[in-house]
């Protein structure tokens, strides 16, 4: 009887209701998803292994459901990433993002009045806002 009644209650909305006003957050429901953990994109946290797509991939994704992207402790290698709006960055106890040593690993960004001087950068955020880190 119960779930008759819940049945009717959910078609009263839903007819009264445009279909762009109902959001159901329903598990497993990757739409709804506002968390990511950063190892669920393919990044390996052991100091070595170039990280910079799965880290930009898993910012985007963060990004277009403004959300949050978690660091989970370990050593992640990178080159310049770039966090866009809407992001939080929560990086674990003992997360590290590291800057890869080789300048070919780095987008080369030239504005400002850094222009000639330091073209690299490890985190960029240009033009972004609502960025928590």
């Amino acid at each position: 009887m119960k779930s008759i009644v819940f049945s009717t209650s959910l078609f009263l909305l839903v007819s009264q209701t445009t279909f762009s006003q109902v959001k159901l957050k329903i598990p497993g429901n990757t739409a709804a998803k506002t968390t990511f953990n950063l190892m669920e994109f393919g990044a390996i946290a052991d100091g070595k292994t170039l990280n910079t797509k799965a880290i930009q991939k898993a910012l985007d994704a963060a990004s277009e459901a403004n959300g949050t992207l978690i660091v989970p402790k370990g050593v992640f290698l990178t080159g310049t990433i770039f966090l866009k709006s809407n992001t939080h960055l929560e990086l674990s106890a003992g997360a590290v993002l590291l800057g890869s040593t080789k300048i070919e690993e780095y987008t080369k960004l030239t504005w400002g009045h850094h222009e000639d001087r330091t073209p690299w950068h490890l985190l960029v955020a240009d033009k972004a806002k609502n960025i928590k880190i």
